[in-house]
């Protein structure tokens, strides 16, 4: 114990005397030798530090590196954390930019839709105009066209009371080029064939059983072009004047060209018929009538008067006949067939018995010009001469008394 107090005391001496001595022109060994630390101490700089664990560190600098380590933690902990903050800054930015991407992305969809939209809309505005201008064209029909009325692409137009609609037509230059049209009525749709490769073209088309001519109006080398309703006036062949026995029935049609041709008769004798075109009659009495017949297609008109003679049967003085003419001698009937002209050197003229078919065939003598010959029948003659020019064949005979 005493050693102790003495070893305390030179130390604190030491200590007092060392104030004023500088430590760095001391060597590691004087100081060495001049300190010496016993357990549980352990050299410290200048001095000595309690080492209670003995793991040769100072225990006040173990709490210091504790809390330096502690703090070293903390900082760590707080980077850590300041890390994770960043990264869920980072995962907010991220998602913010998704969903401002997204929000983009329904913008985009959403001004989509609105020009699909609004695509749809414009398509059905313009399907109702079409619509509404093809209901405007469906109530414009024309009620029975008139000879040069134009009918346009998709109108409608009548026909003899049948509204029909004016489908198109295929240009010239199209092999085998059509024509359509709707029979509104009963939806029916009937197609005809129009010219190909030609300036202008015509088509006939029948409805109800009368048949109306369209030519094209407008350039026929584009499709689709107007046409127009031509009426063609009919064309009435030659009728001619007629004879005829009394109780001989006489019977011919009027024939004529053109479409929807309607026929009448004006002075049609008593007891004669006119059926469509067909005229009968079997005379009573001996007369001459005049008779006129009627062709129409409803635009234009035509007609042609004749003359129908009615003759007793026998032939009568003066009675003049023509080249099938049929008269009666002493009961027989006879039919003029043809005669030579003048210029023949050797002129005959012939006739048929109709009851036999037997053909008689006489000479003829001439005088200036004028032709005579004469027929016997059962003893009895009858004379006759030339009641035409005879420079030509088959002229007209005369019988004289």
């Amino acid at each position: 114990m005493k050693k102790l107090i003495v070893l305390l005391i030179i130390c604190s001496l030491l200590l007092i005397a060392c104030e004023n001595i500088d430590m760095s022109k001391i060597s590691k060994e004087d100081i060495d030798k001049l300190i010496v630390c016993e357990k549980p101490y352990i050299r410290h700089a200048s001095g000595c530090c309690l080492d209670a664990n003995e793991n040769k560190i100072c225990d006040n600098d173990e709490g210091t590196e504790e809390k330096v380590n502690n703090e070293d933690e903390i900082v760590e902990e707080e980077e850590e954390v300041v890390e994770e903050e960043e990264e869920e800054a980072v995962e907010e930015e991220e998602a913010v930019e998704e969903e401002e991407v997204e929000e983009e992305e329904a913008v985009e969809e959403e001004e989509e839709v609105v020009e699909e939209e609004e695509v749809v809309e414009e398509e059905e505005e313009e399907e109702i105009i079409e619509e509404e201008e093809e209901e405007a064209i469906e109530t414009k029909v024309i009620s029975n066209l008139e000879c040069g009325d134009i009918v346009k692409y998709k109108e409608n137009f009548g026909l003899d009371e049948t509204s029909l609609k004016y489908r198109g037509t295929d240009h010239v230059g199209k092999t085998s080029p059509e024509i359509e049209f709707d029979i509104i009525d009963t939806g029916e749709t009937v197609t005809y064939t129009t010219c190909s490769n030609c300036e202008s073209t015509e088509v006939t088309i029948q409805i109800s059983g009368k048949h109306y001519t369209f030519v094209s109006a407008s350039d026929p080398h584009m499709d689709d072009y107007d046409i127009m309703y031509s009426c063609i006036p009919p064309v009435l062949d030659p009728i001619e004047n007629k004879k005829v026995f009394v109780n001989e029935e006489i019977s011919f049609n009027i024939i004529a060209t053109g479409d929807n041709l309607e026929y009448s008769v004006e002075g049609l004798p008593e007891g004669a018929l006119f059926e469509e075109n067909t005229f009968t009659w079997t005379p009573t009495e001996k007369d001459t009538y005049e008779v006129t017949f009627i062709v129409t297609n409803g635009e234009y008109t035509v007609e042609e008067t004749i003359e129908i003679e009615v003759r007793d049967g026998n032939a009568n003085c003066l009675d003049i006949f023509q080249e099938d003419d049929y008269f009666f001698l002493d009961g027989i009937q006879i039919q003029y067939k043809k005669s030579d002209g003048s210029n023949d050197s050797d002129s005959m003229i012939k006739f048929k018995i109709i009851d036999t078919g037997e053909t008689w065939e006489r000479s003829v003598s001439w005088n200036d010009g004028e032709g005579s010959f004469n027929l016997k029948i059962d003893g009895i003659t009858y004379d006759f001469v030339s009641a035409s020019d005879t420079s030509e064949d088959d002229w007209d005979i005369m019988y004289i008394c």
